[in-house]
C-alpha cells in the first residue's frame, strides 16, 4: 500500500506520483470505498422488477429503435433507483 508496494510503483510508473495522503487518493479511496452504497439500491430495484414486465415488453415492444424491448421496460427503474442510490453514496 506504500509506495514500495505494487499499487505505489504503478501509480509512480504512470507519473502520478505517491497517493498516500494526497487529496486524489482521499477521493479515489473515498470514490471506492462509497460504491456498495451506491450498487445495492440498484441492485435491489432491479431484482423488484420480477419476471412479467420483462416479458411483457418482449411479447409487446415499444417503438424505439434504439434500445431493445427488454430494456425499456427497466430504464424507469433504472431511473429510480440511479436517484436514490448514487445521490446519498456519492
Amino acid at each position: 500500500m506504500g509506495p514500495a508496494g505494487p499499487l505505489g510503483q504503478i501509480t509512480q510508473y504512470l507519473g502520478w506520483g505517491v497517493l498516500s495522503f494526497t487529496f486524489t487518493g482521499l477521493l479515489i479511496g473515498s470514490l471506492i470505498f462509497s460504491l456498495p452504497f451506491a450498487v445495492q439500491p440498484i441492485q435491489h430495484a432491479f431484482e423488484s422488477i420480477g419476471p412479467r414486465p420483462l416479458e411483457a415488453a418482449v411479447i409487446f415492444p415499444a417503438k424505439q429503435a434504439w434500445c431493445p424491448p427488454k430494456y425499456t421496460a427497466t430504464l424507469k427503474q433504472w431511473n429510480t433507483a440511479r436517484r436514490t442510490g448514487w445521490q446519498p453514496a456519492w
